[in-house]
C-alpha cells in the first residue's frame, strides 16, 4: 500500500491518496473492511511520523451515525493544528471496495484546531 499526503497551498487541509499494491490484503466491501482501510491507512502515516488515532467520530462529538469512524492527532491541545483523515464520499461508494479493486482512493484531511497543518520531520 502506498499513502501520499497532499496538503493545499495556504496549509489548511489536503487529501490523502492510498494506492494498491502487489500483496496488499483483499478488503470487504462492507463496514469492517472501511474499518480496516483505515487502520492501514493509520499504520502507513504513523510510520511518517504523524501520530494519529482511529476513533468514532460520534465519540468526538461529530454528529453522524455510531459506526463512522475517522483518524485524529493523538494529542489534541489548544492553540494546535488536528489533523482529521475521514472518507468524505461514504454514503457514494465504499472505500474498501474501491481499494480491492485497485482504483486509488482518496480521503479527505482537514484541520479541527488551530494553526497551519505541515507534514511531520524526518526522523532517523
Amino acid at each position: 500500500m502506498k499513502v501520499m499526503v497532499r496538503l493545499n497551498r495556504k496549509r489548511t487541509s489536503g487529501t490523502v491518496l492510498v494506492r494498491r499494491e502487489t500483496g496488499d490484503p483483499w478488503l470487504p466491501s462492507t463496514w469492517p473492511g472501511e474499518s480496516r482501510l483505515l487502520h492501514l491507512v493509520k499504520k502507513a502515516l504513523n510510520a511518517k511520523g504523524w501520530h494519529l488515532v482511529k476513533r468514532r467520530m460520534w465519540r468526538d462529538g461529530h454528529l453522524t451515525d455510531d459506526a463512522r469512524a475517522h483518524l485524529r492527532s493523538r494529542v489534541v491541545r489548544e492553540g494546535r493544528p488536528v489533523v482529521a483523515v475521514f472518507d468524505g464520499k461514504y454514503m457514494l461508494r465504499s472505500a474498501s471496495e474501491d481499494f480491492t479493486n485497485g482504483l486509488d482512493v482518496r480521503l479527505d484531511m482537514i484541520n479541527l484546531g488551530d494553526g497551519r497543518l505541515s507534514k511531520p520531520r524526518k526522523t532517523k
